[in-house]
């Protein structure tokens, strides 16, 4: 399974394998594109997460999700 997610400070959805609140907010993750990125922090109960809207995925992590066969799944904090 790939959860699609957008660290802390990216503009792009990238790919991981690692659950999602398995590394607590701010910690650093691998990618499936081999890029590391920020786990973001949760929103506040009762808005949208400011990552919602975003729709763009790596390409490499595309790619690997591909190869791979993994289900995968927009995430949002």
């Amino acid at each position: 399974m790939a959860f699609w997610i957008v660290g802390v400070g990216e503009k792009l959805r990238h790919a991981t394998d690692i659950r999602p609140g398995a590394a607590p907010a701010g910690d650093w993750i691998p990618t499936l594109c081999e890029v590391w990125i920020r786990v973001p922090f949760p929103t506040v109960i009762g808005q949208d997460p400011r990552s919602k809207n975003v729709t763009e995925r790596c390409p490499n992590c595309t790619e690997a999700v591909s190869q791979r066969k993994y289900r995968d799944i927009n995430w949002d904090f």
